[in-house]
């Protein structure tokens, strides 16, 4: 569970992270993946 004070906390570090950084954190999320795209796929399907 996450305490209020620790949410809002949170909440604050992202808004900095959306002004500047999230744009980056999204290009890095979607360009990392597909080199490692065939163990991942394995790793994501095999709980389901």
């Amino acid at each position: 569970m996450v305490t209020k004070e620790e949410y809002e906390n949170k909440s604050e570090e992202e808004e900095k992270e959306e002004e500047g950084g999230r744009g980056n954190v999204i290009k890095s999320v979607i360009t990392k993946p597909p080199p490692k795209s065939p163990k991942k796929m394995k790793e994501t399907t095999a709980p389901k």
